[in-house]
């Protein structure tokens, strides 16, 4: 019976403090073999996620404070992100899926899903005031106009999210999967929260 990424991750880590405790002057030991280099990954893809995640918030940020000019233009999709991140990466741990390599990369991608459809809303929505509406008027009016595009590219790219389930690779399976919730998500929260 093949033991799971957790059990694996600590038979490592017990493996490598002992060769660590053993270290001395002139002698070096060190763990390799497949289990080693598949858990010492995952943890490097999860430090790289977390790195990659703040990094593309706060280039995200600094777009969105330069794209409104203020900072209501930047809470929306900031909470769009973040909700939409939480629900996929909830569900992930909900349905006791590890991170690994490959799915790593999900919130990554989520951030700019999740910020074209915030930004679309929110342009339409101010270029609505702008014109005079009311913002009851400025809100339906937007909601009518990017409602049916936000849903298709969703749908979309749901659908090329879902073609991975058709790959051998089971992580590949999981990313395409989470993405694929997450796209919907981010649909779904945007419609309900923007507004």
């Amino acid at each position: 019976h093949p033991a799971n990424e957790a059990d694996t991750a600590r038979v490592y880590h017990k493996i490598h403090d002992a060769v660590a405790r053993h270290r001395a002057e002139g002698f070096f030991g060190q763990t390799g073999g497949a289990p080693s280099f598949n858990t010492r990954l995952n943890e490097l893809s999860i430090f790289d996620m977390a790195k990659g995640f703040g990094g593309a918030m706060l280039v995200m940020i600094l777009v969105l404070l330069f794209l409104f000019r203020h900072w209501t233009g930047v809470v929306g999709p900031v909470l769009v992100i973040f909700m939409v991140t939480t629900w996929t990466m909830g569900l992930m741990s909900f349905l006791d899926m590890s991170i690994n390599y490959i799915t790593s990369t999900v919130p990554i991608f989520l951030v700019p899903i999740s910020l074209a459809d915030a930004i679309h809303v929110q342009s339409m929505y101010r270029d609505n005031r702008k014109r005079g509406m009311s913002n009851e008027e400025a809100i339906i009016t937007t909601m009518g106009i990017t409602g049916i595009p936000i849903i298709y590219t969703t749908v979309t790219t749901m659908i090329g999210m879902l073609s991975f389930q058709f790959a051998s690779i089971q992580p590949v399976i999981d990313l395409g999967s989470f993405a694929a919730f997450g796209v919907g998500a981010a649909c779904i929260i945007t419609v309900g929260l923007i507004p």
